[in-house]
């Protein structure tokens, strides 16, 4: 696979061809690779929840809030919850007609894949979006979103993966408004 190497000798203008390079690969691999029924099944599991809510921490809790921003814009009753207390609290508050969406790059974050699961315990639809199809995340979601990414060799996690985990919730939020069109 296409994996650019960032050298500590590569210039800003280089790193910079690079990064974008890397998120293109993963935005047309996603959008290739994505299960549509799954897709399209989260989309009316998320239209037809009371609440909604969406969990992620670290790199994934600026796009948690994002996303909730974008269901609360569209008219939708939805929570964002980036603090592990809070997200169990929640998570054990949860109702049969709610869902809850995780994010996690890897699907390995202990704190989002133990709120999906108890979210998913109480009734709740839930979905994720995750880089890995065989990480906890996935085990805990009824519809799990698996973007494609050939991550770039660089010392922290989801470069190309974040921006393509925005496009995939960018997506579902766009479905979400067109099913309420007026």
């Amino acid at each position: 696979g296409f994996t650019p190497h960032i050298s500590k000798d590569d210039a800003p203008k280089k790193i910079l061809g690079k990064i974008f390079a890397s998120n293109i690969k993963t935005l047309h691999d996603t959008a290739e690779g994505i299960d549509t029924e799954i897709f399209t099944a989260a989309v009316d599991a998320l239209h037809n929840a009371h609440s909604i809510y969406v969990y992620g921490i670290g790199t994934s809790a600026g796009i948690a809030c994002d996303f909730q921003y974008r269901l609360t814009e569209i008219g939708l009753s939805a929570f964002f919850f980036t603090d592990v207390a809070n997200m169990r609290v929640s998570a054990l508050n949860i109702r049969e007609g709610d869902a809850a969406i995780g994010i996690s790059n890897s699907g390995r974050t202990a704190a989002t894949a133990d709120a999906l699961a108890l979210a998913r315990e109480h009734g709740a639809k839930t979905v994720c979006v995750t880089s890995y199809p065989k990480c906890e995340l996935v085990k805990n979601s009824d519809y799990p979103i698996v973007i494609k990414t050939d991550e770039i060799q660089y010392p922290t996690e989801g470069i190309s993966a974040r921006i393509a985990h925005i496009s995939v919730l960018d997506s579902l939020a766009v479905s979400l408004s067109a099913k309420d069109f007026d």
